[in-house]
């Protein structure tokens, strides 16, 4: 039995994301968040959320159905058949297994609900822990960048993963 599981977001998440939303050290690589967040505006893109069909943001949460982090398949297309992979955790599920379960969790999700070919993520290059984090995960890094964030440039890396399954019926295909 899976220790993690991933639902909905709730408004019941909203302080929890909140925390994470106004911790400096979880968002120093993020272009959301920051200490003048609101709980309003965490409340408003949980409802949003729910609603919008380009974007999916599931709430990582524990047994207790606690919510451990948040984590998202953005800009889905469905004619490329991909989509954009992010996730940001709460900083007591640093470590847990979590980020993992639920990068596990989504990815199972958009390729075989969704019937997605390819999940991609960009990430600064600065931050290790994260790239760390994903090659753990699977993903490998396709390509370097340059990209404009608050109004300096920063070395982008690029990773993906490949659904093995669609993309090896495609090639005999062919």
């Amino acid at each position: 039995m899976s220790q993690f599981s991933i639902r909905r977001l709730e408004e019941k998440d909203a302080d929890r994301m909140l925390e994470w939303m106004r911790d400096p050290d979880i968002t120093q690589f993020l272009q959301i968040g920051g200490k003048d967040t609101s709980k309003e505006q965490v409340l408003d893109f949980i409802r949003s959320a729910n609603e919008d069909h380009e974007n999916l943001h599931m709430a990582i949460v524990n047994p207790d159905d606690e919510y451990q982090g948040t984590v998202s398949l953005k800009h889905i297309d469905h004619e490329k058949k991909e989509a954009e992979y992010a996730i940001s955790m709460h900083p007591s599920a640093l470590g847990t297994g979590a980020a993992m379960e639920g990068t596990h969790l989504i990815t199972d999700y958009a390729f075989k609900v969704l019937n997605l070919r390819r999940i991609y993520l960009y990430v600064q290059e600065g931050n290790q822990r994260a790239i760390r984090f994903y090659e753990k995960c699977g993903l490998k890094k396709t390509h370097t960048s340059l990209m404009i964030i608050h109004n300096s440039k920063k070395a982008i890396c690029w990773y993906e993963v490949r659904n093995s399954l669609i993309n090896e019926a495609e090639d005999k295909s062919t």
